[in-house]
């Protein structure tokens, strides 16, 4: 039987052979992969009763969250395309990239909606959706509230391996942002490959801190380490302290960082008494990392690659 080398069935496979197995925590609540694959065929269902079909472009903007891992898998599931966009754009920014990507459906979290409302007036878009944590403005629809009150879509649109998934948007240091597009195969194959680089492993926990708009949160360690089995541990945002508690206290044995976010962790005053004992590596990349930052990881038997 050949393998379907779409990214939804990735999930979905791993949903079916481990549903019990925890797949992701965040601000202390943990989901398991059961869990994680039924919250997506809801949205997947409403993603599709609002009209998104094959092709369609689906943005998130927002901070790192649950709901933007859910969002990808689950517009994959359609057929769909997936824009995640930088929280950190001005409206005017957001705007070119909405409209020059032509997306369809447009998901936010409750601390961007209002940059959004700034913008109506010039963006295109068929369909707002506001992200859990209260009541959503004028021209909003509560996604959570939608997803809670849908039947589950587990079907999955036939996919080809060339077909688009994800538009990643570049930093537009020279121009306007360009929108690079991705293709099921370049995800499949690439986290197949991080798989046996990295030797991921069933009882992986990997530490998300940077923002999964970027291409380096989203798909070094994340999407990997769910096909092997393992949790991810994400954080809405970056803060040194918090990243180092945290993988003090999940145990956590991988993470993507760029190298300011290493060195600002190494600075910290407890770095040098962390238990550090369960990382075994930080993938890292973006600009050089000074010697002594890999140094002083390694005396805390930490690899940074």
């Amino acid at each position: 039987v050949r393998a379907a080398v779409d990214l939804a069935s990735l999930l979905a496979a791993r949903a079916r052979s481990s549903p019990e197995r925890p797949a992701i925590t965040f601000e202390g609540e943990t989901r398991t992969f059961g869990q994680t694959q039924d919250r997506v065929e809801r949205l997947a269902a409403v993603l599709h009763n609002g009209g998104v079909a094959a092709g369609d472009r689906v943005a998130y903007l927002g901070l790192n969250h649950p709901a933007i891992l859910e969002a990808l898998f689950a517009t994959a599931s359609l057929g769909a395309i997936l824009v995640p966009l930088n929280f950190r754009l001005t409206g005017p920014e957001l705007a070119y990239a909405i409209n020059h990507s032509a997306v369809h459906t447009l998901i936010a979290d409750t601390d961007h909606t209002r940059l959004i409302d700034g913008q109506r007036g010039v963006v295109s878009v068929e369909r707002y959706l506001m992200g859990a944590g209260g009541e959503p403005p004028p021209g909003w629809e509560d996604v959570e509230r939608l997803s809670a009150s849908s039947v589950p879509r587990a079907h999955r649109t036939d996919i080809l391996p060339d077909d688009p998934a994800v538009i990643m948007y570049t930093s537009g240091t020279t121009g306007r942002p360009k929108g690079t597009t991705l293709t099921h195969a370049n995800l499949w194959w690439n986290n197949i490959a991080v798989v046996l680089a990295l030797d991921v492993t069933y009882d992986d926990v990997s530490l998300v801190c940077a923002p999964l708009f970027h291409i380096g949160a989203l798909n070094v360690t994340t999407i990997a380490t769910w096909i092997k089995g393992g949790r991810l541990v994400v954080h809405r945002t970056f803060n040194p302290q918090a990243v180092l508690d945290s993988l003090v206290t999940e145990r956590a044995s991988t993470m993507f960082g760029v190298p300011v976010m290493c060195q600002a962790i190494a600075s910290l005053a407890d770095f040098a008494t962390a238990d550090l004992s369960a990382l075994r590596l930080i993938i890292t990349g973006g600009a050089p990392v000074p010697v002594g930052v890999i140094r002083t990881f390694q005396d805390h038997g930490v690899e940074l690659a």
